[in-house]
């Protein structure tokens, strides 16, 4: 009897042990899969999805401590030529080295995402217009290095559009409108710039 119950709790004990495992590997699989759902394939920065959840996140913060926040929207110019002329796997390449570049130029708190196509997004949290201006500039200017584009097509020209959060601002959404409307105007006033909030 002794020995049939010291089986029964060394088989409970077994079977604990199996259960926590498996809620080990589902809690991994499920932060692996989040991981997936949220990065670019391409340039292994954020996406889309990222971005618009992060920066709603980001938005909330900004506004419980009153503290600044910028975003910048960055296109490449003229990209589609690249493409046409080089072939797509060129393109793909321009766009993982522009990623890369991105990772080495940003801080810490930046948030680099791949909107899609060339477009590319970055939240700048606890960053006010003049840091924003500043970062923008080296971006352009890195783009632009012939050095970053060792046999690649390049160097590359990119507009970027800026903007930080003000005062009567409803949400994220009006802050992405903003930087949107900036990033036009870059265009609109010559590409290879930078444009919004300075």
């Amino acid at each position: 009897m002794a020995e049939r119950r010291r089986e029964g709790r060394r088989n409970y004990a077994i079977g604990q042990q199996r259960m926590q495992l498996l809620a080990d590997s589902l809690v991994e699989k499920n932060r692996n899969l989040r991981q997936v759902a949220w990065t670019d394939p391409l340039t292994e920065l954020r996406n889309r999805r990222y971005a618009e959840e992060r920066l709603a996140q980001e938005w909330a913060i900004c506004e419980s401590r009153n503290s600044e926040l910028g975003l910048m929207l960055l296109d490449l110019d003229h990209f589609k030529e690249i493409n046409d002329t080089e072939g797509h796997e060129a393109g793909d390449r321009v766009l993982r080295r522009v990623a890369r570049i991105l990772e080495e130029l940003l801080r810490e708190q930046d948030i680099p995402c791949r909107l899609g196509g060339d477009e590319f997004l970055i939240i700048c949290s606890e960053t006010g217009p003049s840091g924003m201006q500043a970062l923008a500039n080296r971006i352009c200017n890195r783009l632009a290095e012939p050095e970053a584009w060792r046999e690649l097509p390049g160097p590359i020209s990119v507009s970027i559009g800026i903007a930080s959060r003000q005062p009567g601002m409803q949400g994220p959404d009006e802050l992405i409108a903003a930087a949107d409307r900036a990033l036009f105007e870059a265009k609109r006033s010559g590409r290879g710039r930078v444009a919004g909030q300075v």
